[in-house]
C-alpha cells in the first residue's frame, strides 16, 4: 500500500492498493495538522529543546522548562499566541520534571500532589494527582499568562484574540480510584491587567473526604481544529445512482 499524501486531512489517510483500488482510513482524533498549506503527521513525542521540554510536531507546542526554580508548569503556544500556566503558593520551591513519551509528570508540586500533562492530538491534557485527602485545600491556585482574551463562558474558559477562539479550558470534573466522578467543580478567573489573569479551581472539600484516593482532577486545554465536525454515516445505491440517502 502507498499512501497518497495529497489525499490526507487532519484525520483521514488514504491507501493506494495493489489493485488500484484507494482505501481510506478515518480517525477519531486528529493524526495530522497543516504545515505551509500541506498535511503533516502529528508527533507529540516529548523531545530535548534545550532549554525545556517539548511535543515534537503539532500545530501547537507544549513548552515545559527544565529550569527547576521555574514556576511556569507549561507554556503552550501557536502562531504568535501563548497561554503560560504557573501554580501560585506551591510549598516546593523546586519543581522536580520526569517525561516519558508524550507525557510530562511534576511531582510533589503541592504536598501529596502531583500535576501530569499529556499531549495529545489536539489537547493538552492536565490531571492533578491529590495522593491523599487534606482538610484545607479547597481550591487549586494558578496564574495565567497570555497575549489573548481569557473569558469563563459557563463552565470553560475560552481564550481568544479578537475574533477566534485559540484555546479553550475545559471544564473540570474529577474522579476516585473506585471511577466515581464528581463534576461539583468550577472556575474562578479574575483578570489582574491586560496580560496576566488568576485562575482559581472550586473542589468539593465535602465529596474528597469520602473519596477513595487517589484522586485525579482534569482540567484540559483544546486546540479546536479547524472546520469541528462530527461524524454521520450514509450509504450508496447501485439502483440509485444519482441519489444520496441520510447525510
Amino acid at each position: 500500500m502507498k499512501e497518497l499524501k495529497n489525499l490526507r486531512t487532519r484525520n483521514e489517510k488514504h491507501f493506494l492498493n495493489k489493485d488500484g483500488t484507494i482505501s481510506a482510513y478515518i480517525y477519531k482524533n486528529d493524526i495530522h495538522y497543516k504545515k505551509n498549506g500541506e498535511y503533516e503527521e502529528i508527533d507529540n513525542t516529548i523531545i530535548d529543546g534545550g532549554l525545556y521540554y517539548l511535543n515534537k510536531s503539532n500545530a501547537f507546542k507544549a513548552y515545559f522548562r527544565k529550569d527547576s526554580r521555574s514556576k511556569i508548569l507549561v507554556d503552550i503556544e501557536k502562531e504568535n499566541y501563548y497561554l503560560k500556566v504557573l501554580l501560585k503558593n506551591n510549598k516546593n520551591e523546586l519543581l522536580k520534571l520526569k517525561r516519558k513519551d508524550n507525557k510530562v509528570t511534576f511531582n510533589e508540586v503541592i504536598e501529596n500532589i502531583d500535576i501530569d500533562y499529556q499531549v495529545l492530538s489536539n489537547k493538552l491534557k492536565e490531571s492533578i494527582i491529590l495522593k491523599k485527602y487534606n482538610p484545607n485545600q479547597k481550591s487549586l491556585d494558578f496564574k495565567i499568562e497570555t497575549n489573548l482574551i481569557l473569558n469563563l463562558n459557563g463552565t470553560k474558559i475560552e481564550a481568544k484574540d479578537q475574533e477566534n477562539t485559540v484555546f479553550i479550558i475545559e471544564a473540570p470534573y474529577m474522579w476516585d480510584a473506585t471511577n466515581n466522578y464528581n463534576y461539583n467543580i468550577f472556575y474562578d478567573l479574575t483578570k489582574i491587567n491586560n496580560t496576566t489573569y488568576n485562575l482559581t479551581l472550586n473542589l468539593d472539600n465535602y465529596w474528597l473526604e469520602k473519596a477513595i484516593y487517589p484522586v485525579i482532577i482534569d482540567p484540559t486545554i483544546v486546540n479546536p481544529s479547524e472546520n469541528d465536525w462530527n461524524v454521520y454515516d450514509t450509504y450508496i445505491s447501485s439502483d440509485y445512482p444519482e441519489n444520496k440517502f441520510n447525510n
